[in-house]
């Protein structure tokens, strides 16, 4: 059995820094991964239309597809800077894509996969803001422009995302990390990973006789952390140096 590894909120950009060393992370798991869940906001605008493909997100997908080819599971969850990812890429290049959530199975122990942007229940505006802007209407008025618009839309909401939700990234929501986790788990899950918060940290419940982690990942984009699971050996972030 080989690795099971996940990262979340790369948000690459088009920056040949960005592309180069998420590409290398990519190369660098190949041999030893079995599964890479990635945890929504891989770009920092993804919206699932091949018309709205730039340079930088086909290279990227396509060296996901390698992965694919050779073997590795690939998993990802729809983040708060990703629209409608389902409706293009399930299948290509990814065997699962979620919404919302997933769970997997790994060396015994079932996992529980969110993005994390609904473990703050107190940042209202933002989930009344990711409620309308990935509705179906939504989606159906945006695909009814010229792909000019789109192009516009698109680059409009990228600028609005950037300096959204300031008051909620200041803090850390410990007790909110900590109540979702164990609502997750009493669910007969053994381990919960979520993305969002971009800061790497774990916590260790016992709930009903058995030992039970959160594992909230840290953002690649400022870390170039990720979080690996072993076989036989519980999940740590690893440092990619290359």
């Amino acid at each position: 059995m080989k690795n099971l590894v996940f990262v979340a909120d790369a948000h690459i950009e088009n920056n040949a820094r960005d592309v180069h060393s998420f590409r290398n992370f990519l190369k660098e798991i190949s041999a030893t991964t079995q599964t890479l869940a990635i945890l929504g906001d891989l770009f920092n605008l993804w919206i699932a239309k091949k018309r709205l493909e730039q340079d930088y997100h086909s290279e990227i997908i396509d060296q996901l597809r390698v992965l694919k080819m050779n073997g590795m599971k690939l998993i990802y969850i729809e983040g708060n800077r990703d629209f409608h990812i389902k409706h293009c890429y399930q299948g290509d290049p990814f065997d699962t894509v979620s919404g919302d959530e997933c769970a997997e199975e790994f060396d015994g122990k079932r996992f529980y996969l969110h993005h994390g942007d609904g473990v703050n229940v107190n940042d209202r505006s933002y989930r009344l803001w990711r409620r309308f802007a990935k509705s179906n209407a939504v989606w159906r008025l945006f695909n009814s422009f010229p792909l000019s618009a789109e192009a516009a839309i698109a680059r409009n909401v990228e600028k609005l995302l950037k300096g959204s939700n300031i008051k909620h990234k200041s803090s850390f929501p410990y007790d909110k990390c900590k109540q979702f986790a164990e609502d997750v788990l009493k669910k007969g899950f053994d381990i919960a990973v979520i993305g969002h918060l971009h800061k790497a940290e774990s916590f260790a419940f016992t709930i009903n006789g058995g030992k039970k982690f959160l594992y909230s990942l840290p953002a690649w984009k400022n870390d170039k952390k990720y979080l690996l699971f072993e076989p036989g050996g519980e999940g740590r972030f690893v440092d990619f140096l290359s």
